[in-house]
């Protein structure tokens, strides 16, 4: 259960969504309400616009396993991290379950090489995350389902800051529009628009340096 004042936990991870409560992907979304099959690949050219979000929300919906592995750094980028971790992983003969690979755009092309031997007979759904396509390379995305993320209005996202302040102040579910602090959150929204994960991490920070405690009452 999380701690409700723990400053050490992450907001973009306290509220994750759910499958039904994912913003601004619509039409991604209706893809998967009655299935979920194949493999995916996620894109955007933005950060923070539901793409690791989904693949959470799709495990807990389709009651899977979910291995989390993200390719950005230099161990999980090259052809022995595919080798002797991923293998490994698709061929333990449990098929429930989604192997996610965030910021997969950062694979070495020796490592794509060998995710696309793997990808033909796993044992595992496999999802990948990217902000370059053009990374990607042309084999892999033809053995994938493409889904292009759109930012996130600012709309949507100052409507979930309004949300999250309204739980971290503690408040009931309504409060004025006028307030000095309903402007900063719009402030927020404008200045991370489309990126939802940062106009959340912007929005704890702001909770977390305010001293003045009134200022936290909307």
């Amino acid at each position: 259960m999380w701690e409700e004042n723990n400053k050490d936990v992450l907001w973009s991870e306290k509220y994750r969504p759910s499958f039904d409560s994912i913003m601004g992907q619509d039409e991604i979304i209706a893809k998967f309400e009655d299935t979920f099959v194949g493999n995916h690949i996620f894109y955007s050219r933005s950060a923070g616009t539901g793409k690791t979000s989904l693949a959470y929300a799709l495990a807990e919906k389709y009651d899977s396993q979910l291995y989390i592995f993200n390719a950005s750094s230099k161990r999980t980028r090259g052809i022995d991290f595919i080798e002797e971790e991923i293998i490994p992983l698709c061929s333990n003969g449990y098929y429930n379950k989604i192997i996610l690979l965030d910021e997969a755009d950062q694979l070495t092309p020796a490592a794509q090489s060998a995710l696309k031997g793997v990808m033909e007979g796993a044992h595992a759904k496999f999802i990948l995350t990217c902000n370059d396509l053009s990374k990607i390379t042309a084999w892999i995305q033809s053995r994938c389902t493409v889904h292009y993320f759109h930012d996130i209005p600012k709309e949507l996202v100052y409507g979930k800051l309004l949300h999250i302040a309204s739980l971290e102040s503690g408040l009931v579910s309504t409060f004025g529009t006028n307030g000095r602090n309903d402007s900063k959150l719009h402030l927020i929204a404008e200045a991370h628009e489309g990126d939802l994960r940062a106009a959340i991490n912007a929005l704890q920070v702001y909770f977390n340096i305010s001293d003045d405690k009134e200022a936290l009452q909307f």
